[in-house]
């Protein structure tokens, strides 16, 4: 399959999930009208209504929040490098000698 019948597949896709997702929260939507009081419906859309918005602000504060949104420094890569080299010599409290003998740092 080339990209762009790929990229075609997935929209569709994408598309048909759309409709049938909002299919179904119609149909919900029906049957909870029939079964609940005007006064008990209102309180689940106002309900559904705040938990969607309060999901969105919360991922996008954890996006605005990630810590790897900034590249990382030199000093940082670095000082990962050492506490891995140093956590992989030792195993219970023991040096593991590697490298031919030689240890790393």
């Amino acid at each position: 399959m080339s990209l762009k019948q790929k990229t075609i597949g997935g929209l569709l896709w994408t598309f048909i999930d759309g409709i049938v997702s909002q299919g179904l929260q119609f149909i919900v939507g029906i049957i909870l009208a029939r079964l609940l009081s005007p006064r008990e419906f209102g309180l689940i859309g106002m309900l559904t209504n705040l938990s969607a918005n309060v999901d969105e602000r919360i991922i996008e504060q954890m996006q605005a929040s990630h810590p790897l949104k900034k590249p990382l420094t030199p000093a940082e890569v670095a000082d990962t490098v050492i506490y891995l080299i140093n956590t992989s010599q030792q195993v219970n409290g023991m040096n593991i000698v590697i490298n031919a003998a030689k240890n790393i740092l």
